[in-house]
């Protein structure tokens, strides 16, 4: 009897030895998945400030381009108003110009 019940501690070291290596292994792998989630947070935060940067950039682009184009505008509306102007003025010349070889006739 006493050797059955020395074979069954032994059976029984060995299963807690098992165990606690198994414990360890998952302790272990449990500090390494905390480490990678640690390092994922911190990458997902560098990712999202790099993301607002460019957010930023992105909306001072916009209105850049907004200012371009009102000035754009304005230049063509100037632009279109000195055509009309020369225009009139052309035509007066042009005028005055006939008016005058019409009087020495």
């Amino acid at each position: 009897m006493r050797a059955d019940a020395e074979v069954a501690a032994e059976q029984l070291r060995q299963r807690l030895e098992k165990l606690l290596g198994s414990s360890q292994e998952a302790t272990k792998s449990r500090a390494d998945m905390a480490q990678l989630l640690v390092t994922a947070r911190s990458e997902a935060d560098c990712y999202k400030s790099e993301r607002d940067e460019l957010a930023e950039v992105v909306l001072e682009m916009q209105e850049e381009i907004e200012q371009l184009r009102a000035t754009t505008a304005a230049a063509r509306t100037n632009a279109e108003l000195a055509a009309a102007a020369a225009a009139d003025e052309a035509m007066h010349r042009l005028a005055d110009t006939h008016a005058a070889a019409q009087g020495a006739r």
